[in-house]
């Protein structure tokens, strides 16, 4: 199946219903029209840390284009692979000069490949997002530059693969994470108090409440909060722990 249709759109609703007991999502469910507050829930951070160094992960959130592998021209088998609304861990990635791809895992149509060349220590996540039916396919790869945290402190950022937001602003306590990251985009890190904190993001032009729920961090660590689905039809959250 290419992508979802309408018809089906009230039993992939269920599926992921059954998800939030199983892989910790904040989810949200609705119609063709109407709607307008955000989904209340907790969350579970996962990590996605599994190796040091050079390495690179996936963060998967294209509703209809799953799953999808990654390749690199360096090496003979798949890197990694993710499923909608997860990430992969963070795979060692060769040194040097490379084209990545990025492959529908079902088909292996291409979404996209790019040179890169790698150098020693440093790390990337590659966010797909977009659809087939509507938008296409896009992917925007960028390096982890992690901040140094002190004591008692963590560091948050939102990644942004929402369609019907073409920009969207989040808050964690007090504290502005970003004030308009646009569709496809990754902010910056904000360092903030360790502990739990409700998240709260609207769409930017509007100010309509997109998701708020609780979000606990932990000290001296790194979060990316992916948002993902449509608007009115299918709205995840999900806390990472980098």
């Amino acid at each position: 199946m290419r992508f979802l249709t309408r018809k089906n759109r009230y039993f992939a609703c269920a599926l992921f219903l059954l998800f939030i007991f199983l892989s910790g999502f904040l989810i949200s469910c609705g119609g063709g029209g109407g709607g307008g507050s955000g989904e209340k829930g907790s969350s579970k951070n996962k990590p996605t840390s599994n190796v040091k160094g050079t390495a690179i992960r996936i963060l998967h959130g294209a509703i209809d284009a799953n799953p999808v592998d990654l390749y690199s021209s360096l090496k003979e088998d798949k890197l990694g692979s993710s499923f909608f609304a997860e990430s992969s861990f963070f795979v060692s990635l060769p040194s040097g000069e490379q084209v990545l791809k990025l492959v529908r895992a079902t088909s292996l149509d291409q979404i996209s490949a790019f040179p890169i060349t790698v150098e020693k220590d440093s790390r990337r996540t590659l966010l797909l997002y977009g659809n087939v039916e509507k938008f296409g396919l896009s992917t925007n790869l960028v390096e982890d530059n992690r901040p140094e945290i002190l004591n008692g402190m963590s560091a948050f950022r939102v990644a942004h693969a929402l369609i019907g937001a073409s920009a969207v602003s989040a808050t964690l306590g007090d504290v502005v994470i970003t004030d308009g990251t646009q569709s496809g985009g990754i902010s910056s890190y904000i360092e903030v108090p360790a502990g739990d904190f409700e998240l709260k993001i609207n769409r930017t032009v509007d100010k309509r409440s997109l998701f708020s729920g609780l979000i606990s961090l932990a000290e001296s660590r790194t979060y990316t909060f992916l948002i993902t689905g449509e608007v009115d039809y299918l709205i995840i959250g999900r806390n990472l722990e980098d």
